[in-house]
């Protein structure tokens, strides 16, 4: 905010014709002549108040501003907060997931090892039942990523 007085007063040489003043949100005015009927003198009250309401109403921009950017700041807080307890949680959905798919798998091998016993229980003794028998101890000594051909290369086939 500033005061500007007439230009030959800014140099000295003379008394101001006016004043105007810049800056701030105007409330009563912002230019001030001097008249006979009424002198710059008598209006300083005027000015100096007109002063005071632009200074207040910029303490309450700043104050205003200042309370957006900590509103702003604690709601990008709250998203990142919310962001991340999203993506734990997808983390955790997906783990689950593959969980329960290799849960399931086992599931199915151990149903299909019990069948083959079971199968190979009621095969006539001979090679094929023999095959079947050596290739059922060896399953359990293999990953269930890798059973297939763990199994082979242990039986020699693969």
């Amino acid at each position: 905010m500033s005061l500007f007085p007439a230009a030959g007063h800014a140099r000295g040489l003379e008394k101001a014709d006016y004043v105007i003043l810049r800056g701030g949100t105007p409330h009563r005015g912002s230019e001030w002549v001097d008249l006979d009927t009424r002198p710059l003198e008598d209006q300083l009250a005027e000015i100096a108040h007109e002063v005071a309401l632009r200074s207040e109403a910029a303490e309450h921009s700043r104050h205003a501003d200042e309370q957006a950017q900590e509103t702003a700041q604690q709601n990008r807080e709250n998203a990142l907060r919310l962001a991340y307890a999203a993506h734990a949680h997808a983390y955790r959905v997906q783990h689950l997931g593959k969980q329960t798919d290799a849960w399931h798998e086992a599931k199915r091998l151990a149903e299909f090892v019990t069948a083959v016993r079971d199968h190979t229980a009621s095969l006539p003794p001979g090679q094929e039942k023999t095959e079947i028998e050596e290739w059922l101890r060896v399953v359990p000594q293999c990953s269930v990523a890798r059973r297939t051909t763990c199994c082979r290369r242990r039986l020699g086939r693969g």
